[in-house]
């Protein structure tokens, strides 16, 4: 096969993020002035959690689970918190909250491997003073111009917020270092002085990665001070469980262009009404994710860091090709990048078969996975031009 730029690219490493875990009422409250939660109507159950924890390990992926905490108050932190619950005088969560089911659910989701925790929300919204639901953007003041609600950003507000947050995240004792944020209700067109306002506060909590949609910017990737920010693909409606995704054709077919790393859906899209059969769909997904995975131009991270690195890689790498030779110019990506140290200095790369390295100039190459087309080769790299000779 003669070596070309259509047959090589660097492709982009989907991470899949799932909102709204966490809830222990999964039903939309809002008719009652109260969350959307996750939008199944049941209880969850720790089967629920048991649901993300096999599927990561079955594509060997830690899937994003941002949290929502406000059920977990077992200390009542949010009484009196006015503008974070629809009860601000007499929230008392202590006296409802059911703690053996909830061990049980720390329990599984603290044993499982393939799982990332990301900052969400409290009750995923804010409320007036008498707690009517003012909208769901929780970070965000909501303030109407010309008929439309636009956000308003507070940084005393945002950072309170983020404490009572981690007070519930402590208050349980769980054991992840929290390094991803995932706005409630996504960025409502939030503009640039409001994100980089935003990103300052989230940098001082050690937060690297952001994922959310709304996103005033141009493009679906950025960086913005040290976080690097994508904007998800989200297509599947968000209250939609017992989903089959056999009909659910994969990003990056014909007509059907890969347009972000981050592959946003819901907690709920993987649940099934009846608990005790969410590993039925199982397989279904498993086969989703490898019909994924066969398409030219993605692949499948390992987690949000894998994911994040190999974006740097597929958005700011120069490709060309002189003969037999695939010169790679990586001195944009050094230019961008938000984490440099030897453990980043990787990419994947994938060729169309019947094109084969054999050597590697400014760095290393191995075959990293082999799919029906193409294989996808792992480059460790020593500098910023790698030269691949065929």
């Amino acid at each position: 096969m003669e070596l070309s730029k259509n047959n090589l690219i660097i492709p982009q490493a989907l991470i899949l993020c799932l909102d709204d875990v966490g809830w222990h009422n999964g039903e939309d409250l809002r008719p009652e002035g109260m969350a959307s939660r996750s939008g199944i109507p049941r209880y969850h159950h720790p089967l629920d959690y048991r649901m993300l924890a096999e599927l990561g390990r079955a594509i060997d992926m830690k899937i994003v689970c941002p949290l929502c905490l406000g059920d977990w108050d077992k200390d009542n932190v949010l009484r009196g918190e006015v503008g974070m619950t629809h009860k601000p005088y007499t929230w008392d969560r202590a006296s409802e909250i059911d703690l053996e089911y909830t061990e049980a659910c720390l329990k599984e989701l603290e044993s499982a491997e393939y799982i990332e925790y990301a900052i969400h929300g409290t009750l995923h919204g804010r409320y007036g003073e008498d707690g009517a639901l003012l909208w769901e953007v929780e970070h965000l003041h909501p303030v109407m111009i010309d008929g439309k609600m636009m956000p308003v950003y507070d940084a005393d507000d945002f950072n309170h917020r983020l404490d009572v947050f981690f007070k519930l995240y402590d208050m349980w004792h769980f054991s992840q270092k929290l390094k991803i944020y995932v706005a409630p209700c996504g960025m409502a067109d939030t503009n640039d002085e409001i994100l980089a306002g935003m990103v300052k506060e989230l940098e001082k909590r050690g937060v690297k990665y952001w994922m959310n949609g709304g996103f005033s910017f141009e493009g679906n990737f950025k960086k913005e001070g040290d976080i690097a920010i994508s904007r998800k693909i989200t297509e599947v409606p968000w209250d939609a469980y017992d989903f089959d995704p056999t009909y659910f054709e994969p990003y990056g077919t014909e007509g059907r262009p890969i347009t972000s790393n981050s592959i946003g859906m819901h907690w709920t899209n993987f649940l099934r009404f009846n608990p005790e059969n969410n590993l039925k769909n199982l397989p279904l997904w498993v086969d989703f994710f490898r019909r994924q995975s066969e398409v030219f131009g993605a692949m499948l991270a390992k987690d949000t860091a894998f994911s994040m690195n190999q974006q740097f890689y597929a958005l700011y790498s120069n490709i060309e090709i002189d003969g037999n030779k695939c010169i790679i110019d990586l001195s944009g990506v050094e230019a961008e990048k938000h984490e440099k140290n030897s453990d980043t200095d990787v990419f994947y790369i994938s060729f169309k078969n019947g094109l084969t390295p054999v050597s590697c100039e400014g760095g290393t190459i191995e075959v990293y996975e082999t799919h029906n087309d193409f294989v996808n080769y792992k480059v460790n790299h020593t500098a910023n031009k790698v030269i691949i000779t065929f």
